[in-house]
């Protein structure tokens, strides 16, 4: 069959989903997936031949007329529909893709798709990765069994000219990337702050992020302006160049946002500081890697201060 797999939204979605070509059931099909804009760069990584088509979301109309053109070039037998805006469905339907599967959530899933799984996500019972597992198995008519779901193994291109520029050597720093999107809970800066304090007495730190991450990283920067063992790279790495500093680094430490999926993804060893809420809970959305730890506190009563149970020990524990 030609299959085509539509993931559109973010990094740590899209890293929770795309191993699930992995499987199989999928070997010997011919599958495409359509991403956001601006992610092809993981699926790019990511060591096995996945040919990605990327759409933006920010241009509804643009995106549409750009997926049709695809689904009319391609002439896929299924359309699996993981996550996506409803004229995402509409397409589906307007391409007349004989089936489209998907997650029977949203009004649009039972207008434009006519085949789905109901799936009670929001129990965050599982992981994102054992969702999607199941949509497909579900899809191909396997049987949905209780299986680990693949992991996402990423590789970084050689960057070693990075590593002159800004005083770098492999293994002799910690990246500690404090902004997120604001979907989750995050630590408090002076709690980034004193763990930054700890580490640069014994090793040096890079602080990553983009113009989006300001909020968080202004004070951090405003704290160590001069500081020679701490370095801001904030806006200043390009996608591969992000990924070499990450998979170099002794350490990430990160919230619940991208970063710590690329992070673990690439191998390096990753501390996940997560809330303790249902929904944004590391059972369902934690890092996957072969070098990770997640902290978590013990009760999410308090909303406001429960990110201050995790301690700056635990943390430097963590990277030890």
């Amino acid at each position: 069959m030609k299959i085509v797999l539509l993931r559109l939204d973010k990094i740590g979605d899209l890293v929770s989903t795309l191993p699930v070509d992995q499987i199989p059931e999928l070997q010997g099909h011919e599958v495409r997936w359509v991403i956001s804009e601006g992610l092809g760069f993981v699926a790019r990584a990511s060591g096995r031949e996945r040919e990605a088509f990327e759409i933006s979301l920010n241009e509804p109309k643009t995106a549409q007329k750009k997926l049709r053109a695809f689904l009319d070039e391609f002439q896929p037998d299924l359309a699996i529909m993981f996550y996506g805006p409803w004229w995402a469905a509409k397409t589906l339907w307007q391409a007349r893709v004989p089936r489209r599967f998907g997650r029977r959530s949203q009004w649009f899933s039972y207008v434009f798709l006519n085949e789905g799984l109901r799936q009670s996500r929001s129990q965050a019972d599982r992981h994102e990765s054992a969702y999607n597992l199941e949509l497909v198995l579900a899809a191909l008519g396997a049987k949905i069994e209780n299986r680990e779901a693949p992991i996402l193994k990423l590789d970084a291109r050689p960057q070693r000219h990075l590593f002159e520029k800004y005083n770098l050597k492999t293994g002799e720093y910690v990246v500690v990337h404090p902004g997120m999107a604001g979907s989750a809970l995050n630590w408090p800066t002076e709690n980034y702050i004193a763990l930054i304090e700890e580490l640069k007495k014994t090793t040096n730190v890079v602080l990553t992020g983009t113009k989006a991450d300001e909020k968080y990283l202004a004070p951090i920067k405003a704290k160590f302006p001069h500081d020679p063992n701490v370095q801001s790279l904030q806006g200043l790495l390009d996608q591969q160049e992000l990924l070499f500093i990450l998979k170099s680094s002794a350490g990430v430490v990160a919230p619940s946002t991208g970063i710590v999926h690329l992070a673990a993804s690439l191998g390096a060893r990753t501390v996940g500081l997560y809330s303790p809420v249902q929904v944004h809970h590391p059972t369902r959305w934690g890092p996957r890697g072969p070098d990770v730890r997640v902290l978590v506190p013990d009760s999410d009563a308090d909303p406001e201060n429960c990110m201050k149970q995790i301690t700056v020990d635990q943390v430097l524990k963590c990277l030890k």
